[in-house]
């Protein structure tokens, strides 16, 4: 039987949760939890149980079938990955440490492979390129950060702006607006400021919901959210073509959906 939700035991295991998996990075995305990421029908990244991560290719006849399959060793200790291609991937390893790593002569096969660092104590992260990349720490600061001059990672931490802090969520639409979900359940759509740059904290924004668990945005104006109560559903901004409203114009999916699934109950006693 479902019973008055706790939102202050709500918020201490969902920080937990989605510091470490990152369930609203879908990618969610979580963006960086990602178990494989296909590049094609014939080639493909898988991270192992064992937290080994590999580039695997079908064999010569074009196809899958043989198990494991061809493959080159990418790294390992890896926690999430993002690719970039068949060359270029950051890797997050289990210490922590943020990677950009590439291939040698189009082919992995040494561990590690040469790679230039990119941040350390990172949580989670989603790259919008080689040379910019939005990372949450560990201490639930978000930043957008570059790579230096030279157009390389290298320098710890590397060139950056702080987004916001308190995040234990984001999803990105571009390097000018993003979606934040703080550690008190509320979900904002963040702005650079007028000169297009990220750095005051809050930056810019408007508040989308409150008492949020997950959420998936299909754009600027259209999001699913998956509020603490168990209650799905797709939110709108208003008819000015902004959130602010709370809630905001919005239809409700469905109910009673899986909290377990997000790593904790949101039906759970005080």
């Amino acid at each position: 039987m479902k019973t008055k939700v706790s939102t202050r035991k709500f918020h201490a295991k969902a920080a937990l949760t989605l510091m470490a998996a990152i369930v609203v990075m879908m990618l969610t995305i979580s963006a960086s939890a990602q178990a494989f990421e296909p590049l094609s029908a014939y080639e493909i990244y898988v991270l192992g149980s064992d937290r080994n991560l590999w580039l695997e290719h079908s064999g010569a006849n074009g196809l899958f079938g043989q198990v494991p399959p061809p493959r080159q060793q990418v790294d390992g200790n890896v926690r999430a990955f993002h690719a970039l291609g068949a060359n270029n991937i950051y890797v997050l390893g289990t210490d922590g440490n943020l990677w950009l790593e590439h291939s040698v002569d189009g082919a992995y096969g040494e561990v590690p492979p040469p790679r230039q660092q990119v941040d350390g104590n990172v949580a989670a992260f989603y790259p919008l390129n080689a040379n910019k990349i939005y990372v949450l720490g560990t201490n639930g600061n978000l930043w957008l950060e570059d790579s230096g001059a030279d157009g390389l990672f290298g320098q710890v931490p590397p060139p950056r702006r702080q987004v916001d802090g308190n995040a234990v969520g984001f999803y990105p639409l571009n390097a000018n607006n993003i979606y934040v979900l703080g550690s008190n359940g509320n979900l904002w759509l963040e702005h650079s400021g007028a000169n297009g740059l990220f750095g005051q904290v809050p930056p810019p924004r408007q508040q989308v919901d409150g008492n949020v668990a997950a959420f998936y945005p299909l754009n600027a104006n259209n999001i699913y959210v998956l509020g603490i109560d168990a209650n799905l559903w797709l939110e709108h901004n208003g008819a000015n073509r902004l959130f602010g409203q709370v809630p905001p114009p919005r239809q409700q999916v469905d109910g009673n959906v899986c909290e377990d699934c997000l790593g904790f109950d949101a039906s759970s006693n005080p």
